[in-house]
C-alpha cells in the first residue's frame, strides 16, 4: 500500500480529532494526578503531531510535492517539541530563553536530518525484467579468452 499526501490527510485527521477529543475529555472530568498526566502528555503530543501533519500534507499537496515522509518526520518533531515545553511549564523550569533553546535544537535536528538524507547514496537499480545477474557481468575481450585458454 502506497501512502499519498491524500492518506495522509485522513489519517491526521482522524488521529487528531481522536487525540483533541481525548484531551478535552481529560481536562474536563479528571482530576491532575500522575495517572493522568502521563495521558495528557501523550494526547498533547497525538494532538499537536496529528494537527501538523494535516497542515503539512495540505500544504505539501498544494505544491505538488508527492513525499510523505517529510511531513511525517516534521510533524513528530513539532510534537516532541510541544510536549517538552508542556512538561517545563509543567515543572514551573519554562522560560523564553529555554523555550527558544528548544526550538532552536529542534530546528538544528531537523537541518542535520535533512542534510544527512541528501548526502545517501541513491539506492541501485532493479535489472529490466528478464535479465539475471550472469546475464549483467561484464563480458571478456576475446583477447582475454585467448589468454586463458593458452594457460
Amino acid at each position: 500500500m502506497t501512502i499519498t499526501n491524500r492518506t495522509l490527510i485522513w489519517l491526521g485527521v482522524g488521529v487528531a480529532l481522536f487525540a483533541w477529543g481525548g484531551l478535552g475529555i481529560l481536562l474536563g472530568s479528571v482530576p491532575p494526578a500522575t495517572g493522568p498526566l502521563i495521558l495528557f502528555f501523550g494526547f498533547a503530543f497525538l494532538a499537536v503531531a496529528s494537527t501538523f501533519l494535516i497542515f503539512l500534507a495540505l500544504w505539501q499537496h498544494s505544491r505538488g510535492v508527492p513525499t510523505v515522509g517529510s511531513a511525517l518526520r516534521r510533524s513528530l518533531l513539532a510534537g516532541t517539541v510541544a510536549v517538552i515545553l508542556l512538561g517545563l511549564q509543567y515543572a514551573r523550569l519554562l522560560t523564553l530563553m529555554i523555550g527558544g533553546a528548544v526550538v532552536v535544537l529542534a530546528l538544528i535536528v531537523e537541518v542535520l536530518i535533512v542534510q544527512l538524507w541528501r548526502r545517501q547514496p541513491s539506492p541501485p537499480s532493479t535489472p529490466p525484467r528478464g535479465h539475471t545477474m550472469a546475464s549483467q557481468a561484464p563480458r571478456r575481450s576475446r583477447s582475454n579468452r585467448r589468454a586463458r585458454k593458452s594457460r
